[in-house]
């Protein structure tokens, strides 16, 4: 077994323990769920990362274009979470709650971040599907689209689920 599926399998047991315990007491038990969400997050798209790495079978020629793009990727993992920790943290710090203004102003600024992280991975995709052969740009293809079809299933189950699916 792979040590990053151990890792997401030893991650989700501990999140299911204790959701089967009943939900946080605590801030720092809140904390704690929270790291181990972002940790599991980042094992994901890690393995994820792996596995199209694996799929695509990269030439020599083709790996400078994929280490600029696997670098990215992981660099922006979490940096959505990390903005609205900061936003909790300046709530907690000051006592004061923020006004409706200041978060639709903290989200306008959270969207634009996700905007310009979309453009860099764009440019750094674009990047590395263009040095991709046929196959390979076929085998990506439908990496995605089988990710798209799992997504709308997703959301598809979300919208029609009625609260005994909960």
């Amino acid at each position: 077994m792979s040590k990053f599926l151990l890792s997401i399998l030893l991650s989700t047991l501990l999140l299911f323990t204790t959701s089967v315990a009943g939900s946080p007491a605590n801030s720092a038990d809140r904390e704690e769920m929270r790291a181990l969400k972002m940790e599991q997050a980042k094992l994901k798209k890690e393995e994820h990362l792996l596995q199209l790495k694996q799929a695509l079978n990269l030439q020599q020629h083709q790996l400078a274009a994929w280490t600029t793009y696997e670098t990215h990727m992981k660099e922006n993992i979490g940096n959505n979470r990390q903005m609205i920790q900061q936003l909790k943290q300046s709530q907690a710090d000051s006592g004061i709650a923020p006004s409706s203004l200041q978060i639709a102003e903290a989200n306008v600024a959270r969207l634009e971040g996700q905007l310009v992280t979309a453009k860099e991975r764009l440019a750094v995709f674009s990047d590395l599907y263009h040095v991709l052969d046929a196959e390979q740009q076929a085998t990506i293809d439908k990496l995605t689209h089988r990710k798209l079809g799992k997504a709308a299933r997703k959301m598809r189950h979300k919208r029609d689920c009625t609260e005994d699916c909960k």
